[in-house]
């Protein structure tokens, strides 16, 4: 069993590993630094948090998803830490934490390339819907040594297929969900 935290960006939902997480704020308690046409040209602006200054990644505007309902009084930012590194994360709204068996963390299909597949290279099957699992390491550009050999990228697409119980209508809605949330990427 792992632990996620679940969390919304506009009506679509994504969760991260419980063991990156090392604190949760208010919107409010955090002050940005860069002006908006430096911001447009990278995929985060500089915030500071108990004094520190790291990078803050806003997925709608990453994304390009519209904001949620949620009033603004509820959107958080996710302090993440990667051994030395420190980045932070902007969502609309914080659903939770669960416990998720394993069996349901599914590696997606070396078909999905980019930035999708660095930012999110697994999915999980979570209350009926497939989940996006946010890799914090890709995110933050920080690439990690690879055991992949083609032998097993073929083991992780089989164990994809085989724990889908109809194949082709889930990848069809996991493929139209990823459009959806991930937009221009």
């Amino acid at each position: 069993m792992k632990e996620f935290m679940f969390f919304q960006v506009g009506h679509s939902r994504f969760c991260l590993e419980l063991s990156f997480i090392k604190n949760v704020y208010r919107i409010s308690d955090i002050s940005e630094t860069l002006e908006k046409e430096i911001r447009e040209q990278q995929d985060f602006f500089i915030c500071i948090i108990d004094g520190r200054q790291m990078p803050l990644y806003d997925f709608s505007i990453i994304f390009d998803i519209k904001q949620s309902d949620y009033d603004p009084e509820f959107h958080k930012v996710i302090r993440i830490e990667l051994g030395n590194n420190i980045l932070a994360l902007r969502v609309d709204h914080v659903d939770g934490v669960a416990e998720i068996m394993e069996n349901l963390i599914t590696p997606l299909p070396p078909a999905v390339k980019g930035k999708t597949l660095e930012w999110f290279p697994h999915v999980l099957q979570y209350e009926g819907e497939l989940v996006p699992v946010l890799n914090p390491w890709g995110m933050a550009g920080i690439k990690l040594e690879q055991d992949d050999d083609k032998n097993n990228i073929n083991d992780k697409l089989d164990f994809f297929f085989s724990n889908m119980i109809n194949q082709e209508y889930l990848v069809n809605i996991f493929t139209r969900y990823l459009k959806h949330v991930l937009g221009k990427s």
